[in-house]
C-alpha cells in the first residue's frame, strides 16, 4: 500500500490555466480543477498503476490520480470512499481507470464479483474485448483465469480462485441479486448497492373500489353466468295395458 502524507483541498485551484506537464507529449489537466475527497491514510491505486503496466496499459498521469485518490482506504483497511465519480468527457481515458481498476479487484483484491455495466449492451461487450486482450497479453495473469464466457449476455472471466467479472448492460434484471465486494472509481463501472437489513415484505395489495357507474358499465359488459340445468327426473314405468274384453 502507498501511504498518502498530504491531503488537498476540496477548493477549485487557484490558477485559469492548465498547467504544464514535465512531459512534454502530455497536454491538459492532470489533476482536477474541483475535487471533493474524504481523507485517508493509505491508497491501494499504486498497485492498480502496477498491475495495469504489467498487463501493457500505460496510464497518463491524471488517469494515474484518480486511481490513487478514488482507491483510498482508512486505519482499519476498509475503502475510505464507497463510490467514486469521474466528470470527464467521452473518448478521454475513462475506459483505462475502469480496466486498471478491474484487473485490481481479479487479481489482487479478491473480489469475488464485480459488475461492469454500460448503457449498451455493445459497449460492455467492447469493454469484455479489452480487458480479454490485457489479460492475454501477459502470461501471468493468463494462466490464471478458468474460463473466458462468449456468451450474449453472459460475458464474463472467471479465475481458478473462484473471481468473476461480468459484462452487462443496465436493464431491469440485468445482475439482480448480485453484489460487488468494492466500490468502482467511475460511473460506467459495476455499480455496488448494500443493505443492512434484509429485504421488506411488500404490502398487501388492496383492491380498488368501484364507483357505482363502473358497476354498472361491468355489469352490462360482462356476460351473465350459465345456470346450472336442473337434475333429470327418472322416467315413471307405464302400466301394462288392459285386455279387452270380447262381445
Amino acid at each position: 500500500m502507498t501511504s498518502l502524507v498530504t491531503e488537498r483541498s476540496a477548493a477549485p485551484k487557484p490558477d485559469s490555466k492548465p498547467p504544464e506537464s514535465d512531459d512534454s507529449r502530455v497536454t491538459g489537466w492532470q489533476q482536477p480543477p474541483i475535487e471533493t475527497v474524504p481523507p485517508s491514510v493509505s491508497t491501494a491505486g499504486q498497485e492498480a498503476i502496477d498491475l495495469a503496466a504489467r498487463a501493457g496499459l500505460q496510464l497518463d498521469p491524471w488517469q494515474q490520480y484518480v486511481l490513487r485518490r478514488g482507491m483510498g482506504e482508512d486505519h482499519d483497511g476498509s475503502w475510505s470512499a464507497f463510490e467514486v465519480a469521474v466528470n470527464v468527457p467521452r473518448q478521454n481515458g475513462k475506459g483505462g481507470i475502469i480496466e486498471a481498476r478491474e484487473l485490481w479487484g481479479l487479481f489482487i483484491g479478491g473480489e469475488q464479483l464485480i459488475l461492469h455495466s454500460a448503457h449498451e449492451f455493445k459497449t460492455a461487450k467492447n469493454a469484455f474485448k479489452r480487458i480479454e486482450r490485457l489479460i492475454r497479453g501477459c502470461p501471468d495473469l493468463h494462466k490464471r483465469v478458468k474460463a473466458y464466457r462468449y456468451t450474449v449476455g453472459e460475458e464474463s472471466i472467471e479465475l481458478h480462485s473462484g473471481q468473476v467479472l461480468r459484462f452487462i448492460a443496465r436493464s431491469k434484471g440485468s445482475g439482480r441479486g448480485s453484489v460487488s465486494a468494492a466500490p468502482t472509481p467511475t460511473p460506467d463501472s459495476a455499480t455496488t448497492r448494500c443493505s443492512r437489513s434484509g429485504p421488506r415484505a411488500a404490502p398487501p395489495a388492496r383492491a380498488p373500489h368501484a364507483s357505482s357507474s363502473s358497476r354498472k358499465s361491468s355489469s352490462r359488459r360482462s356476460s351473465p353466468a350459465p345456470r346450472a340445468a336442473p337434475p333429470r327426473q327418472p322416467r315413471r314405468s307405464r302400466p301394462p295395458p288392459r285386455a279387452r274384453r270380447q262381445r
